[in-house]
Formats: structure tokens, C-alpha cells, sequence
């Protein structure tokens, strides 16, 4: 899980390299605030991954039985997978700098939906392939991530990571 997530900020690194003219990472994986409250000020001018919740999902694989499978799934045996929903925020002193960092990192999620293994020899071990869908939150429920989170509200979007192993 925390692999994936490091992936997943070091893929947007990759691509936000390609589009901006930037001097190191600009993506971090962290909270928001600190664990004090105070405000986590080595996030000025960076694109934040935060996670925000996590589902455990199972993926029932059949066992062989000799030359046959296993009917049904009371004999499967159960592969974890998770679902994470991260906070894809833009911290910016520059409001309209921050704006494009987020829209590019949305249209990098709209163009590449799935990160695979077969396709990438860089995915962490154990990790098939990653699934991102925008998860559409109301208006109240990103405030209430955002009143969770204990920071002031910046631009932001949620996303649902699938992460399906090997």
C-alpha cells in the first residue's frame, strides 16, 4: 500500500518534470498539517498526496482440485487488494501557479487511468496494476475531509486507487 503510493507520487514527479520547468520533485506524499496542528510549512509551493481512507477488497481465486476448479468460492482462497482514496491538493502561494499544477495532474489521471506492470517494470513488487477513478464528492463531503484533515481548504480533488496485486 505505502509503495503504491510512492509510486503514484513519483510517476506525477515524472510527468509534472516533462511539463514544467521545475528544479526537483514538486509532488510529496504527506500529511497537511503536522501531528501538532501547526501548519507543515516544507509543503509551500507542492502538490500534496494525502491519504484519506482505505478499503480492504478481496479478489476470490479458485483453487485447483486436481484436474478440476474448485466450484464456488467457500474453497477460493482470498487475494487482498485495496482501495485507497487519496487528496490530490495544490499548496501554492501562487494561486493561479498552484491551479495549474492540479489541472495537470487531473489531465495526467484522465489520460492514464491504469498503471500497469506489464507496462512499467518500475511498479513496486507485488502490484499488478493501478486503477484511478475521481471520486465525486459534494460540496460537504470535501469539507468534511478538509475539516478532518485539520488544514484550511486549498484546490483539491479526491481519487479511488484500485490496487490490484499480483
Amino acid at each position: 500500500m505505502v509503495a503504491a503510493l510512492q509510486y503514484t507520487t513519483d510517476v506525477l514527479n515524472k510527468y509534472f518534470g516533462s511539463v514544467f520547468a521545475q528544479s526537483g520533485p514538486v509532488v510529496v506524499l504527506g500529511n497537511l498539517v503536522q501531528p501538532d496542528g501547526s501548519v507543515a510549512t516544507a509543503n509551500d509551493n507542492r502538490v500534496i498526496i494525502t491519504l484519506v481512507n482505505i478499503e480492504l477488497t478481496t479478489k476470490k481465486a479458485p483453487i485447483a482440485l486436481g484436474n478440476r476448479q474448485s466450484p464456488g468460492t467457500a474453497a477460493a482462497a482470498s487475494t487482498p487488494n485495496y482501495r485507497l482514496y487519496i487528496l490530490m491538493s495544490a499548496h501554492f502561494s501562487n494561486y493561479t501557479e498552484g491551479l495549474k499544477y492540479l489541472d495537470k495532474g487531473i489531465e495526467f489521471f484522465t489520460n492514464s487511468p491504469i498503471l500497469d506492470a506489464a507496462a512499467d517494470t518500475n511498479m513496486p513488487a507485488g502490484i499488478a496494476m493501478i486503477e484511478f477513478a475521481v471520486e465525486n464528492l459534494s460540496y460537504e463531503q470535501i469539507q468534511s475531509v478538509w475539516a478532518a484533515s485539520g488544514a484550511r481548504y486549498q484546490p483539491s480533488v479526491v481519487y479511488r486507487l484500485n490496487i490490484i496485486s499480483k
